[in-house]
């Protein structure tokens, strides 16, 4: 009888991001039995909201950053990097699956510690954008045996950044979380007499331009329309972010949700979601909330086209503002030496610096949305078909099981 195929899943677990989620949703919804998985955290520990749910599916799960009870400082790097090495030879895998961090080369090289032939495996979530090393890249790739783009904007990037030879590099979509809804649901269906509730989640932070989406909203009221918009999601900008609502005048017209667990009962209770991120390499929040059959207004940038089809489950806006206008507008850019230099262009297939939307034209486009209930339907019930298609969990988890099966079998 056949052996089973060790993977070693390499990532940090300590937030719940995309990547994270996208794992979880991995180890518990694959049913192959060739497959053994072994975590490996490059941290201390692994979010509660994710604790439960790694152990009791994997087979085995390490820690960089702790051994024992005994937690390993991040230097001397040696004293972590020897505890990488012995956690991998213990595993010996076929396949070390890294999640991220592009340009990696020690985490690849971990694939050469196994007693038996590896191969390192690289998924891209957005980590090509914001490395800077252009040698610790050179380094990288040639030690990979496959990378794994979760849309066509992050091979591009992989490419047209890195040089990252095409033949190397597969698609797998990021999945929704929770599935989409069945195509038998009745559409969103626009409100009467009522506010529209536009929603936005994510991280509070420049990338995905929380203050746009604000100003966004007082061009809205201005226009004297009947909106209100909720906002799921902590970062850093969240006191600024309610500053900046109250000197707006829009005190009661935005609610602070804070992070939310479980993001159902909010994708439920929105009617369309607002997405002005100026980098963006998929778009997971955007596929979960098409699952639930809310249209989208979003940034023309990256992955962003591959998850909303202008004109059909949305509409897309071309950024146009230089980025320091991001603290006139009343935002936190933060360090500038953690933001992406350049981001894709869909349109032109090209790299190009990074945008704002103008608040205005998003204001425009998230009117032209709701202008017409009855295209609001067909827009809503496309979404969701959209959804059910290209970023259900099941061919997310059929797709990966079958790249990480042909890397372990061609290592």
């Amino acid at each position: 009888m056949p052996r089973n195929i060790k993977v070693l899943h390499i990532l940090n677990m300590h937030e719940v991001g995309g990547a994270e989620t996208a794992f979880v949703t991995y180890l518990h919804g694959v049913q192959d039995e060739r497959f053994e998985h072994h975590v490996l955290v490059l941290g201390r520990q692994i979010h509660p909201h994710f604790r439960r749910a790694v152990h009791s599916r994997a087979a085995s799960v390490g820690f960089a950053g702790r051994l024992l009870s005994l937690n390993l400082p991040k230097r001397p790097r040696f004293l972590r990097r020897a505890r990488l090495v012995a956690l991998a030879q213990k595993v010996s895998p076929d396949v070390v699956h890294l999640y991220g961090r592009w340009g990696a080369a020690g985490l690849a090289d971990l694939a050469r510690h196994s007693r038996r032939p590896a191969a390192a495996v690289h998924f891209e979530w957005g980590g090509a954008w914001f490395v800077k090393d252009a040698g610790r890249v050179r380094r990288y790739i040639p030690k990979l045996g496959a990378a794994i783009a979760c849309s066509q904007a992050a091979r591009r990037m992989m490419e047209l950044q890195w040089q990252c030879p095409s033949s190397l590099i597969r698609l797998c979509y990021q999945p929704t979380r929770f599935g989409a809804l069945s195509s038998g649901d009745a559409p969103t269906t626009l409100p009467s007499g009522r506010p529209v509730r536009i929603g936005f989640a994510g991280k509070l932070c420049f990338h995905k331009a929380p203050a746009v989406a604000l100003h966004t909203l007082a061009r809205l009221k201005q226009s004297g329309g009947l909106y209100e918009l909720h906002v799921a999601g902590a970062g850093l900008e969240l006191e600024g972010l309610q500053a900046l609502a109250r000197r707006l005048g829009l005190a009661r017209d935005v609610v602070f949700h804070g992070l939310v667990r479980d993001m159902r009962p909010f994708f439920r209770s929105i009617h369309l979601l607002l997405c002005p991120s100026v980098c963006e390499p998929q778009g997971l929040v955007l596929a979960e909330a098409a699952g639930f059959g809310c249209p989208a207004v979003a940034t023309l940038v990256d992955g962003i086209p591959e998850t909303v089809v202008d004109g059909e489950t949305g509409y897309c806006v071309r950024p146009e503002l230089p980025v320091e206008s991001y603290e006139d507008l009343g935002g936190q850019m933060g360090n500038p030496q953690q933001l992406p230099a350049r981001c894709y262009d869909p349109s032109t297939d090209a790299l190009v610096p990074v945008r704002l939307c103008r608040p205005e034209a998003l204001a425009e486009a998230v009117s032209r949305l709701c202008a017409d209930g009855a295209r609001f339907r067909v827009l809503s019930a496309q979404a969701r078909e959209l959804a059910a298609q290209k970023f259900s969990a099941s061919v997310y988890v059929d797709t990966l099981s079958r790249y990480l099966a042909e890397s372990a079998g061609g290592r």
